[in-house]
């Protein structure tokens, strides 16, 4: 078994992150035939395999404002799939580095990452728990737990064991409130680079994977394009012409305008800028 194993028990288990587990059963939750854990606000990801219970079993497991996702096996087995009710869901929760067992493919050995299981701005587990369930003030780190983190003015409880402690644009990687040429140039700054170079930046390295390439900025693009976003129809009379509708747009009496324009060739496909040519291919130490 991997992870966790629970056997005859009904723990509970919150605010808790399992990731990065291998084994021959199952990588994360093993549970044996009398088990009826509970788990919630917990994120379930980038395993082996997810849940496993066995055939014949009674026990039935509990589960609540969960993310199971990306265990390769599979993400249940023989536990009816959640997803969609309760508050559990099933999306890439955007670590800042995923674990991963290295080139060889087996952990325990020494090109082992580690990974880095916080929360990336834009995260599906930000804001996305029970807070009825949550134990204690604090995060892993030592944060107050229970804030906004999506910046609606409600305070809830993240997925995972790390809080995030205020609202951050995606892709807002200069840090000025909104997604534009800076960002992109922010962008163009690191790309090809990788863990390890002085100019690879952690915040733009959206899949986590140490080296910032062509998904990367597919993920980013996503982001500019969400935010530069055209806002819904303005009604031609009264006072909905004027005023503020949202980030990075305004209305005026001509009509609904972007703040923000298009940044070059940003909106004509989706390919990533090529890295410059000084920087010259990319090795494992890049």
């Amino acid at each position: 078994c991997g992870a966790v194993l629970t056997y005859d028990a009904s723990a509970v288990f919150v605010n808790n992150v399992i990731a990065g587990n291998a084994a021959g059963v199952s990588g994360a939750v093993a549970m044996g035939p009398s088990a009826s854990p509970t788990f919630v606000n917990t994120i379930i990801a980038f395993n082996s395999s997810g849940l496993f219970r066995p055939d014949g079993s009674q026990g039935v497991p509990t589960l609540q404002h969960n993310c199971v996702f990306g265990n390769t096996e599979y993400d249940f087995y023989n536990v009816t799939d959640p997803t969609g009710t309760d508050g559990n869901i099933s999306a890439n929760p955007r670590f800042v580095r995923v674990p991963d067992p290295g080139a060889d493919g087996t952990w325990g050995s020494g090109d082992d990452n580690l990974g880095d299981v916080h929360l990336r701005p834009g995260s599906p587990c930000i804001d996305a728990g029970d807070n009825a369930y949550v134990f204690g003030e604090f995060d892993l780190d030592g944060y107050p737990r229970i804030m906004d983190g999506d910046g609606d003015a409600v305070a809830i409880v993240d997925m995972g064991a790390y809080e995030v402690q205020e609202y951050t644009i995606p892709g807002d990687l200069d840090g000025d409130g909104d997604v534009d040429a800076d960002d992109r140039a922010v962008f163009l700054s690191t790309y090809g680079r990788c863990e390890g170079n002085p100019a690879f930046l952690p915040a733009v390295d959206y899949d986590g994977d140490g080296c910032i390439t062509l998904p990367d900025y597919q993920a980013w693009l996503a982001d500019y394009r969400a935010f530069n976003a055209p806002p819904p129809a303005v009604p031609p009379s009264g006072s909905a012409n004027s005023g503020s509708i949202g980030s990075g747009h305004r209305v005026d009496p001509v009509g609904v305008k972007a703040d923000v324009a298009p940044v070059g060739n940003l909106e004509v496909g989706d390919r990533a800028p090529r890295p410059r040519p000084q920087e010259g291919p990319r090795g494992a130490g890049d």
